[in-house]
């Protein structure tokens, strides 16, 4: 099966992300997702970490764009949000700080827990 992530990563391009336990649950729980994420986390320019409780938003900022994945009650993704707007991505960056800082490395082996 091939990866649906461009590896190696343009030299241009990096990847930062801070994950929840509930995040990592569904990612390991998933056979058909699980080798993605270590080819991802394997990758140069990619840094994962988890942070150990319930991060409440799924956000991610490419280009100075804030982009928030809104899903149900069962987890599923229902819609996407995004804005440019300064204020918004503002208090984007400093959620990923707060939550870079309160967390841990990531490493394939966290995806088999």
């Amino acid at each position: 099966m091939s990866s649906p992530y461009p590896l190696p990563l343009i030299e241009y391009q990096r990847f930062k992300g801070v994950f929840s336990p509930e995040a990592l649950d569904a990612i390991a729980d998933d056979s058909s997702l699980r080798q993605p994420p270590q080819e991802l986390i394997a990758a140069d320019g990619v840094e994962i970490r988890l942070h150990e409780e319930r991060i409440p938003h799924a956000v991610t900022i490419a280009d100075d764009v804030v982009h928030f994945m809104l899903r149900d009650e069962a987890g599923a993704l229902r819609a996407a949000l995004d804005t440019d707007n300064e204020a918004v991505l503002e208090w984007a960056r400093r959620k990923h700080v707060q939550y870079w800082e309160n967390s841990s490395p990531l490493g394939s082996e966290d995806l088999l827990r």
